[in-house]
């Protein structure tokens, strides 16, 4: 007997939406050919775990479901939302996952640890700022002789 079709919930909109708008950057997705009519009938706006059902039942093949089902059950896994996917250049990935194994930390407690706000150093102006300096005051020639020092509780006379 075969496994019943996969069926969005209410909370799965949201994640269903970001994965198949991020899959529609790829090339040649969802199916060659199809992908200008799955985008003409993709709900952009407002969408819902029906319309986003039809689309998805229409528009997805099994693996391209499976992928989407792992994506929804990851996300409900994660159900305080402390998380979120970045995307990084493999060098950019291959440099922190370097730090990470050499500090002993996972990626995220690599990133906290070394980008934390307090450890930034302030951003450079582009440009400097074009604040006149005051002019430089001559000092005053003295003509005669020095005063005598008064100690702190000397009175004045």
């Amino acid at each position: 007997m075969s496994r019943p079709p996969y069926q969005i919930a209410d909370d799965d909109v949201a994640v269903v939406h970001r994965w198949v708008r991020a899959k529609f950057r790829e090339t040649a997705w969802p199916q060659p050919g199809a992908s200008l009519t799955a985008w003409d009938r993709f709900p952009l706006d407002h969408p819902t775990a029906s319309n986003l059902q039809q689309w998805c039942d229409r528009f997805l093949d099994a693996a391209q479901w499976k992928q989407l089902h792992a994506v929804i059950r990851a996300a409900r896994r994660d159900a305080s939302h402390q998380t979120r996917t970045v995307r990084l250049s493999a060098r950019a990935s291959a440099l922190l996952h370097d730090f990470a194994v050499r500090e002993q930390l996972t990626l995220s407690e690599t990133i906290e640890r070394y980008l934390a706000p307090g450890t930034l150093a302030p951003t450079r102006q582009d440009t400097p700022p074009t604040a006149e300096k005051p002019p430089v005051q001559q000092t005053a020639t003295r003509t005669g002789a020095p005063k005598k020092a008064r100690g702190a509780f000397e009175q004045r006379g």
